[in-house]
Order: structure tokens, then sequence, then C-alpha cells
């Protein structure tokens, strides 16, 4: 008896029934759908198509949904590019437009502070995070009592606005 699941990504190369029923033949246990990209309705078509596939081949397949989680995107910095180094502050202005600085880095995502707390990360673990390369940041603490948008961090990284 085999114990281990052959997880299979479903996109638009592989999508399609015939394709998708060879999968399930050749030994794909769950076809995993990436939330990330597509529509709602695509991916419905896609997960109806895997069950006629499955139907067809004559083996259960389970479909994974794979939600995407909040994208924490940098918003612009006046000088481009901000180089900081370890044990340097910074405040994350989260959900803010302003332009940034060496001091203060706009978040898109405005529920940042919200979802972590000073010296922790929901359960009260340490806060680490590992963002695009080598930055990486621990929150100690808020800067204004009860403020939703900002958060002071230590960090250490390059950042450069998005391309225009």
């Amino acid at each position: 008896m085999r114990r281990t699941k052959i997880v299979a990504t479903i996109g638009p190369a592989s999508r399609d029934v015939d394709t998708l029923e060879r999968m399930v033949t050749a030994g794909m246990d769950v076809a995993r759908l990436n939330f990330s990209h597509g529509t709602r309705e695509t991916h419905a078509e896609t997960a109806q198509r895997i069950r006629t596939a499955a139907e067809r081949a004559g083996r259960p397949v389970a479909v994974l949904q794979d939600l995407p989680g909040p994208k924490l995107r940098i918003g612009e910095l006046r000088e481009g590019v901000i180089e900081l180094k370890p044990g340097e502050h910074l405040t994350f202005q989260c959900g803010s437009r302003e332009i940034g600085d060496h001091d203060h880095l706009p978040l898109g995502w405005p529920g940042l502070p919200t979802a972590v707390t000073a010296g922790g990360f929901g359960t009260g673990a340490r806060a680490s995070f590992l963002c695009s390369s080598a930055f990486r940041f621990a929150v100690i603490g808020f800067p204004r009592r009860g403020s939703s948008r900002a958060m002071r961090t230590p960090c250490a990284g390059a950042f450069g606005s998005p391309p225009s």
C-alpha cells in the first residue's frame, strides 16, 4: 500500500479533462489550485474538470484550494531605495500612500498591525519574517498607543520602490 500522496498544481497547461485524466491515471491524489491566480469562475470550472477526470479514471482525487495570504507590498520611497543596517529602527505605515523615507516605510496592507503583537505574532511567539531576499524584522512596539497603522521594528536590508 502506497503511503505517499502525489500533489500536482493545476494550471492553464494541465486543466483540460484529457490531461487531468492522464494525471489521475499516473497517480495524482491531490489537485492543487493556486488561488493567487485566476478567477473564481475559472477555479470552479477546473474543479469540475478534475471531478470529471477522476470519475473517468475511476479514482478519487482531492482538490486543494491554496489561498494566498496578504501581500506586503511597499509603497513609493522618496529616494527610490533605502538601506538599513542591523539594529536600525523603521516604522511601517500600514495602509498608507505617503511617500516613504529612511524612517518610515509605507506598506499596502492596513491589517498588519492587528495580525502581530509587540514581540510576537499571533500566539505570542517572537515575530520574525523573511521577505524577498534578506529582509528580517521583529515587531518591538507601536509608536502611538492604540495605533492601527504603524509598527516599530529593528531591521536590516535594502528596500526599493516598486517599478513605475
